[in-house]
This record gives C-alpha cells, sequence and structure tokens, in this order.
C-alpha cells in the first residue's frame, strides 16, 4: 500500500508550493494527480493498472458530488 502525499496536508504541516515544487522537479516526487504526490521510488514500482487506480482514487476523493467511475477507471477499482 502507497501513503499518497497529498499537497493540503503538506501545507499544514508547515512544507511550501516552493518545496514541493523542486522536489518534484528533481525526480523525488512524482505529481500524479492535482495536489497528489509519490515518491518517485514507489510510483516507478507501481504497474500500469495500479497507477490508474491511484489517479482514479484521487479524483474521486477530490470531488466534491457523487462520483461514477466507469471503464478502466471502475476496473482499476
Amino acid at each position: 500500500m502507497v501513503q499518497t502525499i497529498r499537497r493540503r496536508e503538506q501545507l499544514l504541516l508547515g512544507t511550501t508550493d516552493a518545496v514541493l515544487r523542486s522536489h518534484s522537479q528533481k525526480g523525488t516526487i512524482v505529481r500524479f494527480a492535482r495536489g497528489s504526490y509519490l515518491p518517485a521510488a514507489e510510483w516507478v514500482a507501481l504497474e500500469a493498472m495500479e497507477r490508474h487506480r491511484l489517479r482514479a482514487l484521487e479524483a474521486v476523493d477530490r470531488s466534491r458530488s457523487g462520483v461514477v467511475l466507469s471503464y478502466f477507471a471502475a476496473c482499476a477499482i
């Protein structure tokens, strides 16, 4: 199980956008969805379907209304 690094949580802990951007540019973390990151080593180790599943789950998490997943996103979950 991977531990997603979320921008909103990091800002509450005192991390800045500049720090997240710097880590992303250096390649130590990968931004896989808006405001969501994983350590690069974890991201690279995931298979394509698991990456798709994480993106779908992040979209659901950010949604303000009911979400219906379909096609590959539904299969990935």
